[in-house]
């Protein structure tokens, strides 16, 4: 889940980055930009040290425990999936407007 997560926070940024670079700007969408992962990441962090260790792991899925912050993690790719689609989707939108105006 830690990998597949930082995988999506670079293809996240990387499609920011190709949008700026295509002329539509800074393409701050969600739902799982930098700032809301890091609020995400922050605050399941903060309840790993508060709560007790029996409520951090919180279900059994194949003989295997999952906890806490696997299921933020794996939020965190979803909504990066979500996140890129949205960016790309802005990017086009912006690429199609301009093609049309150009004679």
């Amino acid at each position: 889940a830690g990998w597949a997560a930082a995988v999506l926070a670079l293809l996240v940024a990387y499609t920011r980055a190709i949008a700026a670079s295509v002329g539509a700007g800074q393409i701050f969408l969600g739902p799982m930009a930098k700032p809301h992962r890091m609020a995400l990441l922050t605050l399941v962090a903060a309840l790993a040290i508060v709560l007790p260790s029996d409520w951090i792991q919180i279900t059994k899925v194949s003989d295997r425990s999952v906890g806490l912050m696997e299921i933020a993690l794996w939020v965190v790719v979803v909504g990066g999936m979500i996140t890129v689609v949205r960016r790309l989707k802005t990017a086009s939108e912006f690429l199609t407007t301009q093609a049309r105006m150009k004679p």
